[in-house]
């Protein structure tokens, strides 16, 4: 495997390990936002 070969296989992974965490973020922050608006205060409007 060459030199640019192996940059590329690595950041590929890298935006594969980028996008699993990003939908895990996405994921508690909306988990944590229903509850919170759900236990003390009416839903706010979904800005996008």
């Amino acid at each position: 495997m060459t030199l640019q070969e192996n940059i590329f296989a690595k950041a590929l992974s890298i935006e594969e390990l980028e996008a699993k965490f990003k939908e895990t973020v996405a994921g508690v922050f909306s988990f944590l936002i229903e509850s919170c608006c759900l236990d003390t205060q009416p839903p706010m409007p979904q800005g996008k």
